[in-house]
């Protein structure tokens, strides 16, 4: 597990943040998501990519996190977007 979650790590971490926007929300999601791939381990099957699975696993958390009352926060990084 620790080898494959070291691969799949950086690009689940990616997932999440892209979804959820929030740095400290993303570290905390990942750790979880981390937790519950051990966790889960025994039902990997190892014919398919684990990073698909992980991303897989990592879905279930954002959608929990934005189900939950997480608040959405909008983040806009070009002024020139909402400036008229």
């Amino acid at each position: 597990f620790g080898l494959l979650w070291g691969e799949a790590h950086l690009a689940v971490r990616a997932y999440v943040h892209g979804l959820v926007g929030d740095p400290i929300a993303t570290d905390d999601l990942v750790q979880d998501i981390a937790l519950a791939a051990f966790r889960s381990f025994g039902s990997y099957d190892p014919r398919r990519s684990f990073t698909g699975w992980a991303i897989g696993v990592a879905r279930h958390f954002v959608h929990r996190h934005w189900s939950t009352g997480a608040k959405r926060r909008l983040v806009v990084h070009d002024l020139a977007l909402v400036e008229e």
